[in-house]
């Protein structure tokens, strides 16, 4: 009851908020609340919205969140190193703590010209609220596992593929000071068919996490492609990298097998801010001159040992299309746009196949052939870990 009145709250106030100066998201008390709602009355066209649940339970507020879009976030010591350190989908930067409890930091998507100087503001108004040391909650639940599991701290992480010939891992870098995440495959020539690219030879595949800053610079496919290659000094054109605002430490993987055939999934996704119901929901953007404006949200790359012909390629685009829009149809994912549809996918998914070098040649992923059940059960496990370890989500929880 609780939750559904606080998106029926949502709903009723969204409207007002969007048109604000600035949004302040605040985790608190009532108390706490209260002295924030004084504090902001000076400052005109500055709104505040509260999130007065447990953050640590679920991904409730997150589901909030990126419907809002705020400009300064207040928000549990506890969080601090995913929120700040990790280079989270929800980064903060000009993070400080008012106390040990409680910290405040700049969303890192921000478009808002008078943050800076209302972060310090109600950083000396906040150390004068009487309640400021008070918690209503108790530190465990989802969001602290989720750090718990993230090797953030590391420049790269390893990860061990299931197929011969591929060497993988995760890059941690910065870029203008800002974090980036890739994962990384890097192999011999290997045919492959990219929902952004087509099909070509290649010799490498990658997911690269852009910072939520850089979410409102609009970059050509090229360009990006360009900056991230140059980076490990990869040539542009033997390649694919697909780009999303899914947190790359968020991946999840998932092996089938069959005899001698091996299918190995690498998935990132989140559904919580542009899911759609294809056939139902509007389009909105438009690709021209070779600009690229919104990021992918569910990525999903596979990995085949056998060597596959280019109409298999193509097929495995709809096997693991099926898959992903089961999961969310099983979880009850709905359209960020139509109230009461369950929603097929996002509106900036993209997908990665790499054929293997192994023989005999595997010349169909039908829904029919082992191929393509061994493809959809792959993106299916993954996907679920994905979803859970970004989102929170979970048929538990639905």
């Amino acid at each position: 009851m609780k939750r559904i009145f606080g998106l029926f709250l949502l709903l009723l106030f969204f409207p007002t908020l969007l048109l604000a100066k600035g949004l302040i998201f605040a985790y608190g008390s009532s108390c706490l609340c209260r002295h924030f709602e004084r504090s902001i009355e000076v400052k005109k066209g500055w709104k505040l919205y509260c999130y007065y649940g447990n953050p640590y339970k679920n991904a409730d507020s997150l589901k909030i969140m990126a419907k809002l879009s705020p400009d300064i976030v207040f928000f549990p010591k506890e969080l601090f190193s995913l929120f700040v350190h990790s280079g989270f989908t929800g980064s903060l930067i000009k993070a400080r703590c008012v106390n040990d409890f409680l910290c405040l930091g700049l969303w890192a998507g921000s478009v808002s010209s008078d943050a800076d100087e209302m972060l310090k503001y109600l950083f000396y108004a906040a150390k004068r609220f009487p309640c400021i040391d008070e918690a209503d909650v108790s530190p465990r639940g989802w969001w602290l596992y989720r750090l718990s599991q993230i090797d953030y701290k590391n420049a790269y992480t390893p990860i061990n593929s299931p197929i011969k010939g591929i060497k993988s891992g995760i890059y941690r870098y910065r870029v203008s000071g800002y974090p980036r995440k890739v994962f990384l495959a890097l192999f011999d020539k290997r045919r492959a068919i990219s929902s952004l690219h087509g099909i070509y030879d290649i010799t490498y595949a990658g997911n690269v996490y852009l910072y939520p800053y850089f979410w409102r610079k609009s970059h050509s496919l090229e360009y990006l492609n360009k900056s991230v290659a140059s980076h490990f000094n990869l040539d542009p054109e033997k390649g694919f990298f697909l780009f999303t605002g899914a947190d790359i430490d968020t991946i999840s993987f998932s092996v089938k097998k069959f005899k001698d055939i091996t299918v190995w999934a690498a998935v990132t996704a989140g559904v919580l801010g542009n899911a759609v119901r294809s056939g139902i929901d509007k389009g909105e953007w438009l690709k021209e001159n070779g600009k690229w404006v919104h990021v992918g949200t569910i990525n999903i790359i596979l990995f085949v040992n056998k060597k596959l012909s280019d109409s298999a390629l193509v097929q495995s685009i709809i096997r693991i299309t099926e898959a992903k829009s089961a999961v969310l149809q099983e979880l009850n994912v709905e359209s960020s746009y139509t109230p009461g549809v369950i929603a097929t996918g996002t509106g900036t998914d993209n997908v990665i196949v790499v054929s293997g070098t192994e023989l005999p040649k595997i010349g169909s992923a039908g829904g029919h052939t082992k191929l393509g059940e061994l493809m959809a059960k792959a993106v299916r496990e993954a996907l679920f870990k994905a979803l859970y370890n970004q989102d929170g989500l979970s048929r538990k929880s639905n």
